[in-house]
Order: structure tokens, then sequence, then C-alpha cells
């Protein structure tokens, strides 16, 4: 069994203080590292960070503490990963801005998350995946059921892509282990997230599965060999408080 991280696609939401933040002015990065491991940098979908908030990633967390960074909407919704349609530039504009996290250590997969209108392309995808540079972890988060084929598999494996695990209605988990025994995995590094969550903080539990709470899916868990780090990820609405969580560390 490889290393388990478990974290939430973001950790600066106004509704945590409280619940889960001790105050409204604590660094809420550095509060939330002390219960997590990983994050999922969610903000860079919508924008790009500057290089004082990259820094400021990289200052505020544990030595071990890992992030996943969405890879920005221009090249996976704009763009659909399309190097005719001028994926490239935005694509390496936006690893030069996470480098000084890979430089600290700090740096898991950039997710590719994928739109559902976007089919599996084997030639596309293969000229998009030729582009990635790989000094830098990837992950794919396909949308679309056409993924869901061995070919596109064994296309991820061949480039070293790791597939993300999704949990909602347009990939329900069953999809991702249908013909057992053989797993849904990709390569040595697996991530998996949860949507739409509610988290009661006093357990950490919810009835989709939290992070703390064991309900995951066992067969992406069983899937999981030696040396594979898992991210999962969700936005749990809080609904109550913790005193574990927002104790004194």
């Amino acid at each position: 069994m490889g290393k388990l991280r478990f974290g939430c696609s973001g950790w600066s939401y106004q509704e945590w203080v409280g619940p889960f933040y001790r105050s409204a002015t604590e660094s809420k990065l550095a509060a939330y590292a002390r219960v997590f491991d990983t994050a999922e940098i969610d903000s860079t979908f919508y924008r790009p960070p500057t290089k004082g908030m990259v820094l400021g990633w990289a200052r505020y967390t544990p030595t071990d503490f890992r992030f996943a960074a969405k890879v920005p909407q221009t090249v996976t919704h704009d763009r659909l990963c399309d190097v005719d349609l001028g994926a490239t530039k935005e694509l390496l504009d936006f690893c030069e801005l996470m480098r000084p996290l890979l430089d600290a250590g700090k740096l898991g997969p950039l997710l590719l998350q994928l739109p559902p209108r976007l089919r599996f392309e084997p030639l596309k995808l293969e000229k998009f995946v030729a582009v990635l540079p790989s000094e830098f972890s990837w992950a794919v988060e396909p949308r679309n059921k056409t993924w869901m084929v061995d070919e596109a598999f064994d296309l991820l494996r061949a480039h070293n892509l790791a597939y993300t695990i999704v949990d909602e209605p347009l990939l329900p988990i069953a999809l991702h282990s249908k013909r057992p025994p053989r797993p849904r995995m990709s390569v040595g590094t697996a991530t998996g997230k949860t949507r739409g969550t509610t988290i009661d903080t006093r357990t950490m539990n919810s009835e989709r599965g939290c992070p703390r709470s064991g309900k995951w899916p066992r067969r992406p868990t069983k899937s999981m060999g030696s040396g594979i780090t898992t991210t999962t990820g969700t936005r749990p609405r809080i609904v109550s408080r913790c005193s574990t969580c927002s104790g004194s560390s």
C-alpha cells in the first residue's frame, strides 16, 4: 500500500470560520495544513495565480505537504487540449507559474479536468501529451463515457498520466471498475474526488465519502499498489464544530 493523502478542493472558504478556523484573520492555509496533508487548488482553473501567491503556498505549508493544481480552463475547456487551437502556450505559461512549488518539492499532479463534451480522441490526445513538460506530474479527469475504454487507459499509462477517479453523476463509480479484476488505473499515482459532500465536523463523516469516513468505494482503494500516492478532494459544507480539527496543534 502506498501513501494516501486526503484533502479538500480549496481551503479559503468564509463559512469554515468558526467550525474549522479559529478566526477570520489567521492564515487559513497554515491552519488547514495542520489537519490535511494535501489540497487541490481549484482557483487556478478560473484565473492564473500571481507569483507571490504561489510562493505563499510554499511558505505556509509543511515540508511534506503536496498541492494538486487545476490546469486553467483556457487549456481544457476553451482550447479543448488541442495544440492546433493554441493550447500549448497557455499550458506552458501555467507550468512556469507553478514551478516554485515544484522546486520546493510540494507540487503533486497538475490536473487536467476535461469538459463533458470532450470525447476520447487518441490522435488529438497524443499530440497534446507530447507537449506536456516531463518534469511535472499530470492527472487527467475525463467526464465523458467515451474515455471508459482500455485504449484510453493504455494511452494514459504509456505517457505516465494519472487517471482521476471522480464520483459524480456523469461518471458514477461503477464505471471506473466495471470489469474486475482489472482496475481502472493508469500509473503509480492516482487521484480520486468526491463532490457535493456535506461534512459533520464532529466526526468528519459524510454520506458520500469524507476522507475520514472510510466510505469511499473499495475497488479504487484495493487497486492501489506499492508506491501509489492518492489524493482525494472535495469541498465539504461544514455543519458543526469539530474540537479535534479546530483545536490547538
